[in-house]
């Protein structure tokens, strides 16, 4: 019976560029990394890592646009609210409302494991919406060598910035679109420090 791609297991697998060579491939993706075929296998297994990146998987593929989307929507929906200078109607916004709530707490359930991961056990930060987006956020960029407390203020200005000015200054959407993609590129480039590390090899799978 044939799998799907979504149901191969992480590992090793024949480059399916044509190139002679494997390819690691994540359980969801191909990675970047790469090994020749004939070149030896480094000799330690990733199954010490194998959690943290799927972990972090989650968070790259649904957890960080679930979050943003939903926070985006909340705060649109306040600005609409009515009695607002442009009000929607009380039950669409209750509605999309909840909605947007569900989409948060969805997202903050893939950080708060994320961050179990990423520390090595639950810390109560892991479980407040907004702090363990940030905390993550700050491993993340110190593991890649980056200055967390430099990226984490940049990001918490711009969040407070498109909160508080939103309903004035419509432009201001952008601001969760930029945040979503800078923490998926920083989330994704530690995915692939981990794949391509000289720890994280097995056997190629045949």
């Amino acid at each position: 019976m044939m799998l799907s791609t979504s149901e191969v297991p992480m590992g090793w697998y024949p480059d399916p560029s044509g190139e002679r060579q494997w390819r690691w491939w994540t359980g969801g993706a191909w990675a970047a990394s790469t090994i020749p075929y004939g070149d030896p296998m480094p000799p330690v297994s990733i199954v010490s890592d194998i959690a943290l990146i799927q972990a972090l998987h989650r968070l790259v593929r649904y957890g960080i646009a679930m979050f943003f989307i939903g926070l985006a929507t909340l705060v649109s929906v306040q600005a609409h609210w009515p009695g607002s200078a442009r009000p929607v109607s009380e039950t669409f916004a209750v509605t999309l409302s909840n909605l947007a709530v569900a989409l948060v707490l969805f997202g903050s359930v893939c950080f708060a494991f994320a961050a179990r991961e990423l520390v090595g056990r639950w810390k109560w930060w892991a479980f407040v919406p907004l702090i363990n987006l940030f905390a993550v956020l700050s491993v993340v960029t110190r593991r890649l060598g980056g200055r967390p407390l430099q990226r984490v203020g940049a990001d918490v200005f711009l969040l407070v910035l498109f909160v508080v000015q939103f309903h004035h200054e419509m432009w201001l959407c952008v601001a969760p679109v930029i945040l979503a993609v800078g923490e998926s590129t920083w989330v994704a480039a530690l995915i692939e420090k981990l794949l391509s590390a000289p720890s994280a090899t097995s056997s190629p799978a045949l």
